[in-house]
């Protein structure tokens, strides 16, 4: 329908909103295509940077007029803001399958972080690219400040699983949480499942 009397585009359109101290409004954004979006995690960083993630297909279109991303599938769209609420940069990820981005974090360098699970394979960009399978593969990726992917990982043995959330501490090692099926090594640790049920997953990285 409409929001402050912004209409949507069609389905589910996704809002950020800055309040002051007193509750009032101080600033709205808007992103939205004509398909369902859906916010997955957002998060602020040291400085007041704004950083968000979520999925989208078709055109999403990030605020009135400030730009539009485009991918012919579902995919993931990353966003950094101001303070203000205006836009830095937007980015789309996709793969061969799905992809789904859980949660997105970020260091005082506004560098970020951001986990969820794929299918198949995907590239992050054009140098990174994942290989899992056919069925969800966990992942973690870091961006610089203006969105360049520095480095990307994912288990070399994981039988199903997903990436759920990220922590970074105050000396910048990087934790990264999920959950997963059977069999799950990352370097040389290797972790095995309940033999019915979903277990979880807890990794410390240098981030």
């Amino acid at each position: 329908q409409d929001l402050n009397t912004v209409w949507s585009r069609g389905g589910s359109d996704v809002f950020l909103q800055q309040y002051d101290l007193q509750g009032a409004l101080v600033w709205e954004y808007i992103m939205a295509s004509s398909s369902n979006d859906q916010l997955k995690a957002i998060h602020c960083s040291p400085n007041g940077t704004i950083f968000s993630v979520g999925t989208f297909s078709d055109s999403l279109f990030l605020g009135l007029q400030d730009t539009f991303i485009y991918s012919n599938q579902p995919a993931v769209f990353i966003s950094q803001q101001q303070p203000s609420g205006q836009l830095n940069w937007a980015k789309v990820i996709e793969g061969q399958g799905l992809v789904i981005a859980e949660d997105i974090l970020s260091d005082a360098q506004n560098n970020s972080y951001v986990t969820g699970t794929f299918q198949d394979s995907f590239w992050v960009d054009s140098t990174h690219l994942l290989v899992g399978s056919s069925k969800n593969t966990p992942f973690v990726f870091k961006l610089d400040a203006t969105g360049t992917v520095l480095w990307a990982r994912t288990p070399q043995t994981c039988d199903e699983g997903t990436g759920i959330a990220l922590a970074l501490s105050n000396q910048n090692e990087l934790y990264w949480a999920g959950q997963f099926k059977g069999y799950f090594a990352l370097s040389t640790d290797s972790i095995r499942a309940h033999w019915i049920y979903n277990d979880l997953f807890l990794i410390k990285l240098d981030s």
